[in-house]
């Protein structure tokens, strides 16, 4: 995501943030500025204003924090077109979830399971999007581009100086 912190809105039970006008505009002598928009380098930056609009984004789309980390969003589907029930997982047994599925019982008909997975990682403003099916991912990343900038490139190899040697979640 690029230019994450003037994406976010400032919080109203913030104190309100004014600013000069740049030279050369208007007499900046005379004017003070209200920001709506958060700033990079304000304090609440990273963690309230980035933070917070980065929970709705995937909350619009279905995705759910998770109770131990709030910096993970989950979201699951049911991939099966003769069963319209709404998986019930424990990321403990998600390997249970992940039976093989027939291409003409799939909604998704490039995800080979019977449970479509993304998960979303975010570390201040980089996100990593991990799924079994390219299809919701594009999705994913179509919903966040309404909204911010969502760069998609590809699988990572590389993330916090980690190298990643094995494929995605197939």
């Amino acid at each position: 995501m690029t230019v994450a912190f003037i994406e976010s809105e400032l919080d109203d039970s913030t104190p309100p943030v004014y600013c000069e006008c740049a030279e050369g505009y208007e007499d900046h002598r005379e004017y003070a500025y209200l920001r709506h928009k958060s700033l990079y380098g304000m304090m609440q930056s990273p963690r309230v204003t980035w933070y917070q609009l980065w929970c709705t984004i995937c909350t619009s789309f279905g995705l759910q924090k998770l109770v131990t980390d709030g910096c993970i969003h989950v979201k699951y589907v049911n991939n099966k077109k003769s069963k319209q029930q709404k998986p019930k997982i424990n990321l403990k047994d998600l390997a249970r979830h992940l039976a093989p599925l027939p291409v003409q019982d799939r909604n998704y008909p490039d995800c080979p399971h019977d449970t479509a997975i993304l998960i979303v990682v975010t570390y201040v403003d980089d996100n990593l999007a991990f799924s079994n099916c390219e299809t919701m991912r594009h999705q994913f990343a179509a919903h966040c581009n309404k909204r911010v900038r969502f760069n998609d490139d590809g699988p990572a190899r590389w993330y916090l100086g980690t190298q990643y040697d094995r494929d995605p979640i197939t």
